[in-house]
Protein backbone atom coordinates (compact mmCIF):
# COMPACT_ATOMS: atom_id res chain seq x y z
CA UNK A 1 0.00 0.00 0.00
CA UNK A 2 0.94 3.04 -0.53
CA UNK A 3 2.01 5.88 2.00
CA UNK A 4 -0.90 8.55 2.58
CA UNK A 5 -0.90 12.06 2.38
CA UNK A 6 0.69 13.78 5.26
CA UNK A 7 0.78 17.32 5.73
CA UNK A 8 3.94 17.64 7.66
CA UNK A 9 5.60 17.23 4.08
CA UNK A 10 3.99 20.44 2.75
CA UNK A 11 6.47 23.55 3.44
CA UNK A 12 7.11 27.14 2.58
CA UNK A 13 10.58 27.98 1.85
CA UNK A 14 11.57 31.12 4.12
CA UNK A 15 15.67 31.98 4.85
CA UNK A 16 17.28 31.48 7.88
CA UNK A 17 17.34 33.82 9.86
CA UNK A 18 20.78 34.39 10.14
CA UNK A 19 20.65 34.67 6.08
CA UNK A 20 19.46 33.02 3.18
CA UNK A 21 21.81 33.74 0.11
CA UNK A 22 25.89 33.32 0.29
CA UNK A 23 28.45 33.61 -1.70
CA UNK A 24 32.23 32.20 -1.98
CA UNK A 25 34.50 32.11 -4.79
CA UNK A 26 34.63 29.45 -7.23
CA UNK A 27 36.34 26.46 -6.05
CA UNK A 28 35.67 27.07 -2.68
CA UNK A 29 34.87 23.82 -0.49
CA UNK A 30 31.51 23.11 -1.47
CA UNK A 31 29.01 22.05 2.00
CA UNK A 32 29.04 18.16 2.94
CA UNK A 33 25.57 18.25 4.50
CA UNK A 34 22.56 20.66 4.90
CA UNK A 35 22.77 21.72 9.05
CA UNK A 36 26.95 23.01 9.28
CA UNK A 37 28.13 25.97 9.30
CA UNK A 38 28.95 27.20 5.95
CA UNK A 39 32.73 28.30 6.14
CA UNK A 40 34.41 31.68 6.70
CA UNK A 41 34.97 31.92 2.98
CA UNK A 42 31.20 32.11 2.64
CA UNK A 43 29.46 35.78 2.75
CA UNK A 44 26.41 36.58 3.88
CA UNK A 45 24.36 38.18 0.87
CA UNK A 46 22.21 40.33 3.08
CA UNK A 47 17.98 40.56 2.93
CA UNK A 48 16.38 39.37 -0.57
CA UNK A 49 13.23 41.26 -1.22
CA UNK A 50 9.89 39.63 -0.39
CA UNK A 51 9.21 37.60 -3.19
CA UNK A 52 12.12 35.55 -1.90
CA UNK A 53 13.98 33.62 -5.05
CA UNK A 54 12.80 31.80 -7.91
CA UNK A 55 14.19 28.44 -9.35
CA UNK A 56 13.28 27.97 -13.60
CA UNK A 57 14.33 25.42 -15.63
CA UNK A 58 14.45 25.91 -19.31
CA UNK A 59 13.83 23.15 -21.31
CA UNK A 60 13.14 22.82 -24.93
CA UNK A 61 12.44 18.85 -26.96
CA UNK A 62 12.13 18.53 -30.42
CA UNK A 63 9.30 15.85 -32.51
CA UNK A 64 10.37 13.07 -34.30
CA UNK A 65 7.44 12.58 -37.07
CA UNK A 66 7.39 9.22 -38.75
CA UNK A 67 6.69 9.31 -42.61
CA UNK A 68 2.75 9.77 -42.53
CA UNK A 69 3.02 12.70 -39.84
CA UNK A 70 2.27 11.03 -36.63
CA UNK A 71 5.05 11.74 -33.44
CA UNK A 72 6.16 8.89 -32.71
CA UNK A 73 9.24 10.10 -30.47
CA UNK A 74 10.17 13.19 -28.27
CA UNK A 75 13.24 14.33 -27.31
CA UNK A 76 14.71 16.83 -25.24
CA UNK A 77 17.49 19.42 -27.05
CA UNK A 78 18.55 21.58 -24.09
CA UNK A 79 18.28 21.81 -20.50
CA UNK A 80 18.88 24.71 -17.99
CA UNK A 81 19.00 25.95 -14.65
CA UNK A 82 18.57 29.65 -13.23
CA UNK A 83 17.85 31.68 -10.20
CA UNK A 84 15.76 34.92 -10.04
CA UNK A 85 16.04 37.15 -6.65
CA UNK A 86 16.21 40.60 -5.30
CA UNK A 87 18.85 41.73 -2.91
CA UNK A 88 17.76 44.85 -1.09
CA UNK A 89 21.40 45.30 1.39
CA UNK A 90 23.68 47.79 -0.37
CA UNK A 91 26.72 46.63 0.75
CA UNK A 92 30.32 46.01 -0.84
CA UNK A 93 29.74 42.12 -1.71
CA UNK A 94 26.14 42.76 -2.71
CA UNK A 95 27.80 45.31 -5.21
CA UNK A 96 30.70 42.83 -6.51
CA UNK A 97 28.27 40.25 -6.93
CA UNK A 98 25.61 42.06 -9.13
CA UNK A 99 28.34 44.44 -11.00
CA UNK A 100 31.32 42.49 -11.43
CA UNK A 101 34.40 42.26 -8.32
CA UNK A 102 36.46 44.43 -10.95
CA UNK A 103 33.79 47.45 -11.34
CA UNK A 104 33.75 48.10 -7.48
CA UNK A 105 36.24 49.97 -5.67
CA UNK A 106 36.46 51.38 -2.31
CA UNK A 107 39.20 53.93 -0.47
CA UNK A 108 38.45 54.36 3.09
CA UNK A 109 34.55 56.04 3.01
CA UNK A 110 33.62 55.39 -0.43
CA UNK A 111 32.72 53.22 -2.65
CA UNK A 112 32.65 53.34 -6.44
CA UNK A 113 30.58 51.40 -8.67
CA UNK A 114 31.50 51.06 -12.59
CA UNK A 115 28.19 50.17 -14.38
CA UNK A 116 28.98 48.49 -17.68
CA UNK A 117 28.83 44.82 -19.18
CA UNK A 118 29.50 43.20 -15.73
CA UNK A 119 31.39 39.85 -15.77
CA UNK A 120 31.14 36.68 -16.30
CA UNK A 121 32.83 35.62 -12.87
CA UNK A 122 31.55 32.38 -11.44
CA UNK A 123 31.15 32.19 -7.94
CA UNK A 124 29.81 28.99 -5.50
CA UNK A 125 26.07 30.47 -4.42
CA UNK A 126 24.98 28.65 -1.36
CA UNK A 127 20.48 28.88 -0.55
CA UNK A 128 19.56 28.47 3.22
CA UNK A 129 15.89 27.55 3.14
CA UNK A 130 14.16 27.12 6.24
CA UNK A 131 11.05 24.55 5.84
CA UNK A 132 8.05 24.48 7.88
CA UNK A 133 8.44 21.04 9.84
CA UNK A 134 12.07 22.32 10.96
CA UNK A 135 14.27 20.81 8.36
CA UNK A 136 16.89 22.38 6.58
CA UNK A 137 17.15 23.12 2.02
CA UNK A 138 20.41 23.71 1.68
CA UNK A 139 20.60 24.51 -2.64
CA UNK A 140 24.35 24.57 -3.62
CA UNK A 141 25.08 26.02 -7.13
CA UNK A 142 29.21 25.47 -7.41
CA UNK A 143 29.15 27.68 -10.71
CA UNK A 144 26.85 30.80 -10.81
CA UNK A 145 27.60 33.76 -13.00
CA UNK A 146 25.05 36.61 -12.95
CA UNK A 147 23.87 36.57 -16.59
CA UNK A 148 20.98 39.34 -16.16
CA UNK A 149 20.30 42.56 -13.95
CA UNK A 150 16.92 43.93 -13.49
CA UNK A 151 15.31 47.20 -13.28
CA UNK A 152 16.97 49.49 -9.88
CA UNK A 153 14.12 51.83 -8.62
CA UNK A 154 14.64 54.32 -6.36
CA UNK A 155 10.91 55.47 -4.68
CA UNK A 156 10.36 56.71 -1.03
CA UNK A 157 8.34 54.05 -0.21
CA UNK A 158 10.38 51.16 -2.07
CA UNK A 159 13.89 49.29 -0.88
CA UNK A 160 16.90 49.87 -3.45
CA UNK A 161 16.91 46.54 -5.06
CA UNK A 162 19.26 44.93 -6.85
CA UNK A 163 17.56 42.36 -9.28
CA UNK A 164 19.54 39.67 -10.89
CA UNK A 165 18.88 36.12 -12.52
CA UNK A 166 21.83 33.83 -11.94
CA UNK A 167 22.70 30.81 -14.39
CA UNK A 168 23.84 27.85 -12.93
CA UNK A 169 27.23 26.49 -15.45
CA UNK A 170 27.22 22.62 -15.31
CA UNK A 171 30.06 22.17 -12.74
CA UNK A 172 30.58 18.29 -13.47
CA UNK A 173 29.38 17.89 -17.54
CA UNK A 174 25.99 17.10 -16.39
CA UNK A 175 24.61 18.49 -13.09
CA UNK A 176 24.29 22.72 -12.67
CA UNK A 177 23.17 22.60 -9.04
CA UNK A 178 22.00 20.26 -6.11
CA UNK A 179 20.10 19.92 -2.86
CA UNK A 180 20.64 18.81 0.64
CA UNK A 181 17.30 18.10 2.82
CA UNK A 182 17.77 18.11 6.49
CA UNK A 183 14.40 16.42 7.91
CA UNK A 184 12.72 18.28 10.44
CA UNK A 185 11.11 17.37 13.75
CA UNK A 186 7.71 15.92 11.70
CA UNK A 187 9.44 13.74 9.25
Amino acid sequence: MADANNADNVSVGKPLTSGGVYLAPKGTDLPTNATTDLPDAYVNLGFVSEDGMTKSIDTDSTEINEWGGNVIKRIRTSWGEQFQFVLIEGKEDVWKFVFGEENVKTDGEETVIYHNAGSDTEWVLVFEILLTNGGKKRIIVPQAVVIEQGDEVYKADEAIGYEVTVNANFFDGKNASYERVSKGAAA
